[in-house]
């Protein structure tokens, strides 16, 4: 076995007039390198080694991204930088031949040539045969490419076929007193869910569609400005315990309706209605019907699904109150059928938002306790692994987190909102890299799918600036802004970077808007005071933290801290006089800690209250932990006043020369991978 490896390290790949050198990650044509990196490069090997065997989708994970949880579109993206680096037409392939829901494969004959006898075009003579003849090998091949989609088209489907994009629009609800919209709701998701369960369909999410709520805008319009081959409209209409459902596909580009139905049944067969519905999609778009069976009836008790949309319809607004309310709902449905697995994942989930807000864990184990109850009913359910995921992170249990929400794109690799939250569980704990390579990732596929694309723009911005790429972080954070210019996150990310950037001045005229607008955001009162203080005004930021104490909020602490660094530096206040303000926080972050927090904001605030004591050796260890959790911010120990002293101390230098190293890896990875590259609409 060794010596074969040794072998394969010391071949080169050979084909036509490109030559592929893995030991010096180089592909050349024509003796002319040709740019091709990272994971692309890899891929390509791997391709050439089983070539011209298949290489499935999981042979591709397995041995281009190890143990890393990647979905297909990030294969689909390396395979397309391959086929632009070798001038491959993927409709036409000479090199690489895509096997739809397989893999690829790589079909031009390849030579395994030894490391000191690669063959060049010029001098060999069978190569110059074989690809210089004129022009009659790949004249051939040609020919026999084309003969071959020939017989296939009058002999069996294409192999390969882009899926139709379809585009359900929000089901109108025809009582007068719209109380049923929450229905029709429930009725649009559950039809773009089974639908996008078919890989032969790239179904647009709801959120997109909802601008086109009672919209008067023609289908042909709507299929223009949506880029979609068909459309699915329809009203709902329900009457005591029956229920009308009028449903018509419509053709994108020609406007024809392809047909309509029309249902007047008993509500409890809205999931037979549901069925027949997307069969008949099906039958008129694709060649292969969805199988029935894959869409899973969730209830029979229609009391507890009725309870159970209005859950969800409740969820989807994404308001603190709605969040009750939703709650409310889910618990009930669960009281009407105990049964009711999706009913359990979709309250964790409840719980797990709530727990964000929330200085205890109570709500976070809440979580965990329900969606444990839902995995025993639904071993595979993704909404469950999500919310387990968000209260993992929320109980500060990172290494759970980051396994459970890689367990839920495993389930569901087309599921943006559990990408986004393992992208936060990464930035979390300081791998700004892959961060940013998902964030992108939802930015390039995802866009049309979620409604906080700001918060993603954002999110992006803080990892690119975390890695050093300032240019990228400000572009995108611009970008971000426009999005969604009062989220909470989205105004502490630009903070963030402007004051990284060195423009202090501007972050501090945003400190007041902050608090205008989100006067709520006890995380945006935090930065707003933190401008006031590194702007010089103390007594400024002195009244605000104070009010963020007095509120016992999640971030007393830092402001504790902050009121204890002013105290000594500019009221001339001991540290004996300081002491039981700062015994306060340690005892408050200790407790996080043996309740099994593993988030490095805790050993973050322990180090800095080591160092205002001037206890540097400790304030080494606990910050070393802070590291090793994740925490890689430069800035922060260079800019930090609470460090002062400790900056004096060869502990710092050792600080410092961890976080470099760090960065210097991430760097590399971006630059691999091509995460540096972002196109943002002008």
């Amino acid at each position: 076995m060794e010596a074969d490896e040794n072998q394969q390290e010391k071949t080169r790949f050979q084909f036509g007039d490109v030559i592929v050198d893995p030991d010096n990650a180089r592909v050349t044509r024509d003796g002319v390198e040709t740019k091709l990196s990272g994971k692309a490069f890899d891929l390509l090997v791997a391709l050439l080694r089983a070539a011209p065997n298949l290489l499935s989708h999981d042979d591709i994970m397995t041995q281009v991204w190890a143990e890393r949880i990647v979905n297909d579109e990030t294969i689909k993206q390396n395979i397309s930088r391959i086929r632009s680096a070798l001038s491959d037409d993927s409709k036409n392939p000479v090199f690489i031949e895509s096997v739809r829901g397989k893999g690829y494969r790589f079909i031009c004959p390849v030579d395994i040539v030894p490391l000191d006898e690669t063959k060049h075009t010029s001098h060999n003579k069978k190569t110059l045969q074989r690809f210089a003849l004129p022009g009659l090998a790949l004249l051939l091949l040609f020919a026999a490419l084309w003969f071959s989609g020939f017989l296939q088209r009058f002999s069996s489907p294409p192999t390969i076929e882009p899926p139709t994009r379809i585009v359900v629009l929000p089901f109108v609800t025809l009582n007068k007193d719209q109380q049923d919209e929450y229905l029709a709701d429930g009725l649009t998701e559950e039809l773009i869910s089974a639908l996008a369960q078919s890989s032969d369909f790239k179904v647009l999410a709801r959120t997109t569609t909802l601008a086109y709520r009672n919209s008067k805008e023609t289908a042909a319009t709507i299929a223009k400005q949506l880029d979609v081959d068909a459309i699915v409209e329809g009203s709902i209409r329900r009457m005591d315990d029956r229920i009308r459902v009028y449903v018509q596909l419509i053709e994108g580009v020609s406007q024809e309706h392809l047909w309509s139905l029309e249902f007047d049944r008993p509500f409890d067969e809205i999931f037979d209605i549901r069925s027949e519905v997307i069969k008949r999609i099906s039958n008129s778009l694709i060649r292969t019907p969805v199988v029935e069976t894959s869409v899973p009836i969730p209830t029979r008790n229609m009391a507890a699904y009725d309870d159970f949309l209005k859950g969800q319809a409740n969820y989807r607004r994404l308001t603190d109150d709605s969040n009750n309310a939703a709650i409310v709902h889910f618990q009930r449905a669960i009281e009407r059928d105990p049964g009711f697995a999706d009913a359990y994942a979709w309250l964790a989930n409840a719980y797990a938002i709530k727990s964000r807000h929330q200085i205890d864990d109570y709500y976070a184990n809440k979580a965990l306790e329900v969606a444990g109850k839902a995995l025993q009913m639904s071993a595979d359910s993704a909404v469950a692994n999500k919310a387990l995921g968000i209260a993992y992170s929320n109980l500060g249990r990172y290494t759970q987190a980051r396994q459970t929400s890689e367990r839920t794109l495993q389930l569901n690799a087309r599921y943006p909102a559990a990408m986004n939250n393992l992208a936060s569980v990464y930035m979390d704990t300081g791998e700004f890299a892959r961060a940013a390579e998902l964030y992108k990732q939802l930015i390039d596929h995802y866009a049309e799918d979620i409604s906080y694309l700001g918060l993603v723009y954002a999110h992006y911005a803080i990892n690119m600036q975390a890695m050093g790429f300032s240019e990228i972080a400000l572009s995108a954070i611009k970008y971000a802004v426009e999005l969604q210019p009062s989220h909470p996150n989205v105004m502490l990310a630009r903070n963030s970077i402007l004051v990284e950037t060195g423009k202090l001045e501007l972050a501090s005229q945003y400190a007041a808007n902050y608090i205008e607008v989100n006067q709520d955001c006890t995380n945006c009162l935090l930065d707003a005071a933190d401008n006031y203080y590194l702007g010089g005004d103390h007594k400024r930021a002195m009244a605000l933290y104070q009010d963020i104490h007095d509120k016992s909020s999640q971030s007393d602490s830092d402001a504790a801290i902050r009121m204890a660094q002013i105290r000594l530096e500019y009221s001339q206040d001991s540290l004996s006089e300081i002491g039981g303000l700062l015994e306060q926080v340690r005892n408050t972050e200790l407790k996080f800690l043996e309740a099994g927090h593993e988030d490095w904001p805790h050993f973050l605030r322990l180090g800095t209250i080591a160092s205002l004591q001037k206890e540097y050796e400790s304030a080494f260890g606990w910050f070393k932990k802070a590291d090793q959790a994740g925490f890689y911010d430069e800035f922060w120990y260079t800019s930090e006043p609470t460090l002062e002293g400790y900056r004096q101390t060869d502990y710092y230098l050792k600080n410092r020369e961890l976080i470099q190293e760090h960065k210097r890896k991430q760097q590399e990875y971006v630059l691999a991978n091509g995460i540096d590259v972002l196109t943002v609409p002008q």
